[in-house]
Order: structure tokens, then sequence, then C-alpha cells
């Protein structure tokens, strides 16, 4: 058996963002809701936790966040996966404004980022992967819909939302450019299209 490994990638969920926003809030008269939330406390709980204890250790902690992962093989239901195959099942498209920002990569790039954190990532440094080019949600649907267009109408506004906007400044790659030069090779629309045939044709 070998010793303790000299260097260990965290990582965390884009939900820690909103969370730090809901530790803010004042529940008396505050009101936004995120099932999440717990789930991501736990997180930010461990990070705190690994680093007291990885200095201890002699271990170089980084810490990784990524945005929305897009890809085959994907079994979480998330929600533009599941818009996708709405499209190609032409049932109905409702959904809340989209007014809130979010950020989407591809499986490759995300799998890509972290490759690059593990060699050339800084000890302590805290890096998001993604593109970097967060766009209102709607914006994203849009766009996809424009690639496979169903025929139904896009109803946006027919539901609720009550949740936390992040600023765009939460979904900033600076860092992991600046530390190892990280480039994302694959476009929203490129990720869309192979998440489509992976829908739509036989294995």
């Amino acid at each position: 058996m070998g010793g303790l490994p000299s260097r260990f990638i965290q990582i965390g969920t884009m939900e820690e963002a909103f969370t730090n926003e809901y530790l803010e809030l004042d529940h008396n008269q505050d009101t936004q809701y995120n099932r999440h939330v717990i789930y991501s406390i736990a997180k930010i709980a461990a990070k705190n936790a690994l680093k007291i204890r990885a200095p201890q250790l002699g271990i170089d902690l980084i810490y990784a966040v990524n945005s929305h992962i897009m890809g085959p093989d994907d079994d979480k239901n998330s929600f533009l996966q599941v818009t996708l195959q709405k499209l190609i099942a032409k049932e109905e498209l409702i959904f809340s404004t989209g007014e809130q920002y979010f950020d989407v990569v591809s499986v490759e790039d995300c799998a890509l980022g972290y490759y690059l954190i593990g060699k050339k990532g800084k000890p302590g440094a805290t890096y998001w992967v993604g593109p970097g080019e967060p766009k209102h949600l709607r914006d994203y649907v849009e766009r996809m819909y424009k690639l496979f267009p169903s025929g139904v109408e896009m109803q946006f506004g027919k539901l609720p939302y009550n949740d936390i906007i992040l600023k765009k400044e939460v979904f900033s790659i600076d860092n992991l450019v600046n530390d190892t030069g990280y480039k994302p090779t694959m476009t929203y629309e490129e990720t869309v299209r192979k998440l489509h045939r992976y829908f739509t044709e036989p294995v």
C-alpha cells in the first residue's frame, strides 16, 4: 500500500453558489427556496473540514466546481436534458420566465478541466469549470428549440420561479484559464446535437 496522495481535488457543486446567497437571507421576510440547499450545505461543510485537515496531512487541496454538465449517459433528468426529450417527443413545453443565469459545459470539456486542474492547478485554489459564458436559461432553451424545433409552442412564464438569481460573475473561469490554460472545445450547439444523437440513434 502506498502513502497518502500529495494532491487531492474535492469536487463541489454549482448549488453552493445558491447556498452562499441563501445564508445571507432573512427567513422572516425572504421566501426563496431551492431543494438542493441541504445537499450543498453538506458540500460546504466538507470543504471547510478538508481545508483544516489537508495541511495537517501534508496534502495539497484544490477545490473545483463545475457548471451544468450535459452529455450522454446522464441519468439525473436535468432540466435541459428533459427539455430536449420533450422536443423529441413533441410534448408540452411549459417553463418559468427563464430569467436566471445558467452555464452549460459538455462532459468532455468538464473532464478536460479536471484533468488540467490535477496537472497544473495551484494548491489551495478554487476553480470553476465551464465555458464561462453564462446566459439566461431561456436563451439555452430557445437555442435548443432552434436546433430541433418540435412545432409545439414554448410557454415561458407559466411556471413560478422562486429562487436566487446568480450573478454572471459566479461562473467565471478566469482562474482556471490563467493557471492551467484551459479552453473549452465544444460549443453548446455541438453538445446538444451529440445528446440528441444519443437519444434518437440506435446503439
